[in-house]
């Protein structure tokens, strides 16, 4: 089974993915495939907090190009 490390890894990755697709061709909705949570909706959490995590750092470098696609920090 995987662990919280792990999802959050492939959420760095999904949203890296996601920041180089809208870069090219302006893309705003994505569908993704998520391998690491099978099922679990806590890592599936994990997951989505690490693709949050690297479309808000993303829009902070590049200015305000991807402020739509950050979603806002958990509070």
């Amino acid at each position: 089974m995987a662990d919280a490390k792990a999802a959050k890894k492939e959420g760095g990755k999904k949203g890296v993915d996601m920041v180089g697709m809208s870069d090219l061709g302006g893309v705003k909705f994505f569908t993704i495939t998520l391998e690491t949570p099978n099922g679990d909706m806590k890592l599936m959490d994990s997951v989505l907090e690490g693709a949050a995590w690297q479309l808000r750092s993303a829009a902070l470098r590049r200015g305000p190009t991807l402020q739509s696609l950050a979603p806002p920090p958990h509070p």
